[in-house]
């Protein structure tokens, strides 16, 4: 664990501050081709508790989820790299086979994380509280780009909608922010 706390400082400052204006913008991450209401949380409550998601990521083949909840996929845009080097990278969590993100292979550039419905309703729960449902999300075909931008991508009943980062007044920032760290809680708390 000790190892692992200069990298997640290093995230989460990353998170927190602005991207610093750069000559060179990543390339897109390519986006595959297509084919209840939450229990009510306090935001605080949820930023302060430990991630209970379990993230582990099982093989594709013979997946089986006998749990009920959300089939859904977010994607989470981010960069990796020192900011002059930085490069585009996504990290998606799938609770729908259905998706074609699920069936996506891990890569230096994407990380897959397959994950049952229940626990995908919990981490929306979780997200929720920290202000998901108050971002201007904006309805996006499933074949438009994914990324290089800081953005999340949520695809739920059958459509995907998007909200970028730097497009955001300051209070709407601040609410993507805490659900950043919070998804890198998540991620992080599984490996």
């Amino acid at each position: 664990m000790r190892p692992l706390l200069p990298l997640l400082v290093a995230l989460l400052a990353g998170c927190a501050a602005d991207p610093a204006p750069r000559g060179r913008e990543p390339a897109p991450i390519p986006d595959p081709p297509a084919p209840p209401p939450p229990t009510v949380v306090s935001g605080a409550e949820v930023a302060n508790q430990r991630s209970s998601v379990d993230l582990t990521s099982p093989a594709v083949a013979g997946w089986e989820d006998p749990t009920t909840g959300d089939a859904a996929t977010l994607v989470y845009v981010t960069e990796r790299g020192r900011r002059d080097q930085a490069q585009a990278a996504a990290i998606v969590i799938s609770s729908d086979p259905g998706n074609p993100h699920f069936q996506r292979t891990s890569t230096a550039r994407v990380t897959v994380q397959r994950v049952t419905r229940a626990d995908m309703s919990a981490l929306l729960r979780d997200l929720s509280a920290l202000g998901l449902e108050r971002l201007p999300w904006a309805a996006q075909g499933f074949d438009a780009p994914i990324g290089p931008e800081r953005a999340l991508y949520l695809y739920r009943g059958g459509q995907r909608t998007r909200v970028e980062k730097d497009a955001l007044p300051d209070a709407a920032r601040q609410t993507f922010t805490a659900l950043e760290r919070r998804l890198i809680q998540a991620t992080l708390a599984t490996r």
